[in-house]
């Protein structure tokens, strides 16, 4: 439930597949952004669906072969019944208007300078000291943003963290509408999509490392630091949004060093230091809805705070997020449009135990907000 923000009614599409229990809810906008557009359809006949979203040939253990959709009767659209359909629905035309795109640069980072003055950031604790520098604090549209981290063990003991065991990343979270404030499980589901996902988080790639026993990030490895042992560490990072390779909003953000360390070999990695120097990004506006906008769109669409409210929150695995997809290899007649979005489609939603189905996702206009519907499987 949330506890402010926009209101509205969205027709609803339902599914039962018997085979796939796939379940569909159909288009909710993101109301009050001036970028969202609402989508309005509804069904007449529920089961006269085609059983899938994608259309063509593909496994049959993710997506099934659509058959031609049946027509929307022009009796189903009528706004009297409460619906808020007011004519038969189609895409708007126009696509969002991106800006260039932000690539690596061919000459790769520039080189590190090794520290020759005292660190910008430094934090002390059980005998640890951890240390940043950041050469540059003011970064342009394409720069790299380069920094470097140091770990000193001053105790007697050796410290143990995972290998790599540093989580070192360009926090843009502050640049971002962070939009509405839910409650429960829609609460719960938001924070954590958000935070899984890293949305408005950059993480730094490890660039040089000394006395790291494994650099390379192995699963399931450990890295040790022996009494007055050292680690400098080099990292990059190149300052973009997730979608599209868009420049990130001009604005002044904190770079943020994590180290996770324990004392013992098997042992829980208990403390935690952390240091953070802000520098200031050149950049251009986002040319659509926020990360936190696009999960209020996702908690917006009928059908999916339904589904989280079902299931027990102990049985919830992780957030799920696509990638940009082909809208053309949509059946966009099953939800009711006459063509494909313009701007593209991804897809949010959670993995989660209980109730047959174990994914619950929306299908969202990346740029817009506009949600096309809710599936379940």
């Amino acid at each position: 439930m949330r506890t402010n923000g926009v209101s509205g009614t969205a027709a609803v599409v339902g599914l039962i597949v018997a085979a796939a229990c796939v379940g569909i809810a159909a288009p909710s906008g993101l109301k009050g952004s001036p970028a969202a557009r609402t989508a309005t359809s509804a069904l007449a006949d529920n089961s006269t669906r085609p059983s899938a979203l994608f259309s063509g040939s593909s496994p049959a253990a993710t997506r099934v072969a659509m058959s031609t959709p049946t027509p929307i009767p022009a009796s189903s659209l009528d706004p009297a019944a409460g619906s808020g359909v007011t004519s038969t629905p189609s895409l708007p035309p126009e696509a969002v208007q991106l800006g260039p795109q932000v690539f690596k640069p061919t000459d790769g980072p520039p080189d590190w300078l090794v520290p020759d003055r005292a660190p910008d950031a430094r934090a002390e604790g059980d005998a640890v000291v951890l240390e940043l520098w950041v050469p540059h604090r003011n970064v342009g549209i394409g720069e790299w943003v380069t920094v470097h981290v140091r770990v000193t063990n001053e105790g007697s003991e050796k410290i143990y963290s995972d290998c790599i065991p540093l989580d070192t990343v360009l926090d843009a979270t502050s640049l971002f509408d962070p939009g509405e404030t839910w409650t429960g499980a829609a609460a719960r589901f938001k924070e954590q999509l958000l935070s899984e996902q890293r949305l408005t988080r950059s993480t730094f790639s490890y660039r040089t490392g000394e006395g790291l026993d494994c650099p390379g990030g192995d699963i399931g490895k450990t890295d040790h630091l022996g009494p007055g042992d050292t680690w400098d560490i080099d990292l990059i990072v190149l300052p973009r949004y997730w979608l599209d390779n868009q420049a990130l909003p001009p604005g002044s953000v904190p770079v943020v060093a994590s180290l996770n360390f324990g004392f013992g070999l098997e042992g829980t990695r208990d403390y935690t230091l952390s240091v953070r120097q802000p520098i200031r990004l050149d950049g251009r506006p986002l040319p659509g809805v926020s990360p936190g906008q696009l999960a209020d769109a996702t908690l917006h669409t009928d059908g999916f705070i339904d589904w989280l409210e079902a299931r027990d929150l102990t049985g919830w695995v992780n957030t799920h997020l696509s990638g940009k997809a082909d809208s053309k290899r949509i059946d966009w007649q099953f939800f009711g449009f006459d063509g494909p979005a313009p701007n593209g489609t991804i897809t949010m939603g959670l993995f989660a135990e209980g109730n047959a189905t174990f994914l619950g996702e929306v299908l969202l206009d990346p740029w817009t907000g506009q949600s096309f519907g809710f599936v379940a499987r």
